[in-house]
């Protein structure tokens, strides 16, 4: 049994295949840029943003705060709480002077 292949299936082929070689290694870079993060504890973090996470979480139970850099090993851009309330899982994200950044359900 012999296979015809169309040179236009062939070419279609190699794209595909080509595309999905290029992309992957950005797919992964893109992920691991922004994922520059230590866990801390709570009394570990600036009083500003102690007191915007206590705030902002309310009857919330924190099960985890981490501080974020942009660049590994660098200095703290953003710290982030993770926390149950009423059964959900939440998280809060703070910036070093104590601004709310973001706020919502827990991405992870």
């Amino acid at each position: 049994m012999r296979f015809k292949v169309s040179v236009k299936r062939f070419l279609a082929l190699l794209v595909a295949t080509s595309f999905v070689f290029a992309v992957a290694p950005l797919v992964g870079a893109a992920a691991d840029r922004d994922e520059h993060e230590k866990v801390v504890k709570l009394t570990d973090v600036p009083d500003a943003v102690q007191a915007t996470i206590k705030k902002e979480i309310g009857a919330g139970k924190i099960t985890k705060v981490l501080e974020g850099s942009d660049t590994e090993g660098g200095k703290a851009t953003y710290y982030e709480a993770k926390y149950t309330l009423d059964g959900k899982k939440l998280e809060v994200k703070v910036a070093p002077d104590g601004k709310l950044i973001s706020k919502g359900d827990d991405d992870d």
